[in-house]
């Protein structure tokens, strides 16, 4: 098989990408969150999965002292709401660490669907083939961050914009361009 010319080849691409991003998210990363943001939102998220918009104050204010989390007679997260929704349909499933991965490997795919409309075949597959192994988006989509589900979403409207079909493509990508205020507005 010709990785530049088989038609199969994004979803394979999307395959190893998601794959590299559960390798780092597993082995380097060990499954949790590591940085300020990513346990916010996986806190986010959580009480989120458990029907709770806020948690309830801490006994003693002192211990929830955390960046970016917000005390006071509620506790809450100081983000958006977007990405730990999203985060929270991974933690109903006891699976919150693979959200990102198949984000990644959605990225690859959607990558060429914008790209073929505006470089062709063969440019699509070659961008495919950068996002699929692209150190950075490799460590993010093995993260809990946010980056992830917004480039999916923005790549979902930019899709409805360069290759117009029906109007469920531009349901699709107004839902991702809504995602994406939801999730990071400065983004959007």
């Amino acid at each position: 098989m010709d990785c530049m010319t088989d038609e199969r080849a994004p979803w394979l691409w999307a395959l190893l990408s998601c794959r590299l991003c559960v390798g780092v998210c597993q082995g380097a990363l060990d499954g949790i969150p590591h940085v300020t943001d990513e346990v916010v939102y996986t806190l986010q998220a959580r009480l989120f999965a458990h029907g709770m918009r806020t948690g309830p104050p801490a006994d003693v204010s002192s211990m929830m002292t955390y960046p970016f989390w917000v005390t006071g007679p509620e506790s809450r997260a100081a983000f958006p709401v977007g990405w730990p929704l999203l985060l929270a349909v991974g933690e109903c499933l006891r699976l919150a660490w693979m959200v990102n991965p198949i984000l990644a490997g959605l990225s690859v795919v959607l990558t060429y669907r914008v790209g073929r409309p505006l470089g062709g075949a063969r440019a699509a597959r070659l961008g495919c083939i950068v996002v699929a192994v692209c150190p950075a988006l490799v460590l993010l989509g093995a993260s809990r961050m946010s980056h992830t589900s917004v480039l999916v979403g923005l790549l979902l409207g930019t899709w409805a914009l360069v290759d117009p079909g029906s109007w469920r493509r531009w349901l699709v990508g107004g839902l991702g361009i809504a995602y994406t205020v939801l999730a990071r507005p400065f983004d959007a």
